[in-house]
């Protein structure tokens, strides 16, 4: 996974340009961006550019596009230009190399985004039309499809058929019931998180309409991969603030405290750098409000993101306890609870994670244990 750092994370930030003949305005408070960007990059990429140049083109034009209106178009791409040249983007903590971004708004021209003068093109425009802000539905109302469960191959029509089991499977993931964690909400609204913006604005949304149970559509592609669909909210599949911000609806709390202890705990080693039990220690505390545990998870967020840049010394190195500090603090207060001998609601979701997931169905099927082992599964 490209992880997009600060530099272009800072597009996020529209700068003032001067005022100029005004243009199309472009309306991006109702798009769901995280839809739009991936659309946008694959466009990119297949009129061209490299899958990075793609990406970092692509976030560029994205935070812009409603400055148009703003400036000429010649300032547009002076400052957007100004703004890519300074793109710094990493995976697995090696610095990737963008590429010479020459000529990028001939591309957009080309691929029919916008035209020469700024004008956004039909491409453009129906890209955005696809992209408007989608909500999770009401759990009573049931999910309204708004595309097919698998995208239609036209050289290949069976490459498009969905299978009995990978129906069933959709079927049961789109009945899986879930609300907003109001208290993780308070959290995540506090350490200002400009970049999932949309994932506050769903949950927000979902809020002042009561928080009742919704439910997701669901996708899958060609390798029978299922992936929740791009509603704004609580996502069980994407980033850690999502993830912690989806309550399971329905739980029952007359577990065996002693079974639910250990069961969070497991899912807690997952989410630490250090010992767990440190973490714990030092930790335990400050999820006791929203206040607190929004100052830990912004100095822990800061942490790891210094680390990525090679920016941290040694001391402050031992300072990054936790690799997923909102779900750390979800787990913490059952934690804290449960150890009190409370029987608190668990809306976190548990289970087992494939890592490396290639060589882990690999070493099943050959029963290679010492792969399996280091894949994740105890054997």
């Amino acid at each position: 996974m490209i992880d997009l750092t600060n530099e272009i994370l800072a597009l996020e930030s529209h700068i003032n340009l001067t005022e100029a003949a005004p243009m199309t305005n472009i309306d991006m408070s109702n798009i769901n961006k995280s839809a739009f960007i991936s659309i946008l990059t694959a466009t990119l990429h297949n009129n061209g550019r490299t899958p990075i140049q793609s990406v970092v083109i692509a976030t560029g034009v994205m935070n812009f596009l409603d400055e148009l209106g703003n400036c000429s178009i010649e300032e547009w791409v002076s400052e957007v230009s100004d703004i890519m040249s300074r793109a710094n983007l990493k995976a697995n903590d090696k610095v990737l190399e963008v590429g010479d971004l020459t000529g990028w708004f001939d591309t957009v021209v080309h691929a029919g985004l916008l035209s020469q003068e700024g004008v956004p093109g039909e491409r453009l425009v129906e890209m955005l039309l696809k992209s408007e802000v989608a909500y999770p539905q009401a759990a009573y109302h049931g999910v309204t499809r708004r595309k097919p469960i698998m995208p239609y191959n036209s050289f290949n029509k069976l490459a498009s058929h969905v299978s009995p089991l990978m129906q069933e499977a959709v079927d049961v993931l789109q009945d899986t019931k879930y609300n907003v964690d109001e208290f993780m909400l308070r959290v995540a609204l506090r350490t200002q998180n400009k970049e999932e913006s949309y994932v506050l604005d769903g949950c927000k949304y979902l809020v002042e309409n009561g928080n009742v149970p919704v439910v997701a559509e669901f996708f899958a592609d060609r390798r029978g991969r299922l992936y929740q669909g791009d509603a704004h909210g609580p996502n069980g599949q994407s980033s850690d603030m999502a993830r912690a911000l989806m309550d399971l609806h329905g739980v029952h709390t007359d577990y065996d405290i002693a079974l639910a202890t250990q069961a969070v705990l497991d899912e807690m080693e997952d989410m630490v750098c250090v010992d767990l039990g440190l973490a714990i220690e030092n930790f335990k505390a400050s999820v006791n409000s929203a206040h607190s545990a929004a100052d830990f998870i912004m100095t822990q967020v800061e942490l790891k993101q210094q680390k990525g840049q090679d920016l941290l010394t040694p001391e402050q190195e031992a300072m990054l306890i936790v690799t997923k500090p909102y779900s750390f603090t979800k787990a913490m207060r059952i934690f804290n609870a449960l150890v009190n001998g409370e029987r608190p609601y668990i809306g976190m979701a548990f289970g087992l994670d494939a890592k490396c997931s290639g060589p882990q169905y690999g070493a099943i099927m050959t029963g290679d244990r010492k792969i399996a082992r280091a894949t994740g599964f105890s054997v």
